[in-house]
């Protein structure tokens, strides 16, 4: 074929005959050293997601560690606080005595009470021992018995008239604050929220626990039993395992959340209520 030679040369033509004659040498050199035979090794690793929490995070949500059993302990009477045994940080058992109204003249109708019944079952004993002789009528020994019964009667309420003076913690736990000193007027407390006229605020440690605010729009993501990790600001280092609790069955809609109450359960003493 003769070619016109004004005219110019290709060159893709050049590029493309350049590609195979490449590829041809390639091909040469790959089976003459044998690398065609020896395939990549591959190392196959599980991928997580990385963070800072665990992978299995499902949400994370904050609140305040509180105690499930408070109580403002206060007298059943009302009277001057006469001796008070507690202070903040003192641990009481159930039904010890902390703290005693002025109890002087209850105390004198107690022995005054005991007096009356001995003298009543001196009376009784009398009048069976007459009666079963035959010398008096057996109404006269029903009512030397009559008299005894309410002088028994009487001695009881003198007992828990004198019973109402001395102030028990109602279970074991913590004084974490003491709110009336020996002198003052105390007495009984409505609840409300109100302290006045108590003599402690008295906290079980064993009933911490947290309660923590979850946005409304995850709050299905929770439910009782769920496992659960709770760290403090003043306890950074320190993680405690948890559980749900229970899911407070109403929302605060002007917050947008759900309270959410976690059982601790491996709470120390370096956590401390509110």
């Amino acid at each position: 074929i003769r070619r016109d030679p004004n005219r110019p040369r290709s060159r893709a033509s050049w590029a493309a005959v350049a590609a195979v004659l490449a590829l041809v040498g390639g091909g040469v050199a790959w089976k003459a050293t044998g690398v065609g035979r020896r395939l990549p090794q591959i190392e196959v690793g599980l991928v997580r997601r990385a963070g800072s929490g665990d992978a299995g995070t499902m949400l994370s949500a904050s609140g305040y560690i509180l105690p499930d059993r408070k109580a403002d302990v206060s007298s059943k009477v009302f009277g001057r606080l006469e001796w008070t045994g507690v202070d903040a940080g003192s641990k009481v058992k159930k039904d010890e005595v902390i703290a005693r109204l002025a109890n002087a003249d209850v105390a004198a109708q107690v022995e005054e009470a005991k007096a009356a019944l001995l003298d009543a079952e001196r009376e009784y004993a009398r009048w069976k021992r007459i009666t079963d002789e035959g010398i008096e009528p057996k109404e006269r020994l029903d009512k030397a018995d009559t008299q005894l019964q309410l002088v028994r009667a009487r001695l009881k309420q003198a007992e828990a008239a004198f019973e109402y003076t001395l102030i028990r913690a109602p279970f074991d736990g913590v004084v974490v604050k003491r709110l009336a000193q020996a002198g003052e007027m105390v007495g009984p407390i409505a609840g409300g929220g109100s302290s006045a006229g108590s003599i402690c605020t008295l906290v079980d440690r064993a009933s911490l626990e947290m309660v923590a605010d979850v946005n409304e729009t995850h709050i299905a993501k929770v439910s009782a039993g769920q496992k659960v990790e709770v760290t403090a600001d003043a306890l950074p280092d320190r993680k405690y395992r948890g559980e749900v609790r229970q899911v407070v069955p109403t929302a605060d809609r002007q917050k947008g959340i759900v309270q959410v109450k976690i059982r601790l359960l491996d709470a120390d003493e370096a956590l401390l209520p509110e």
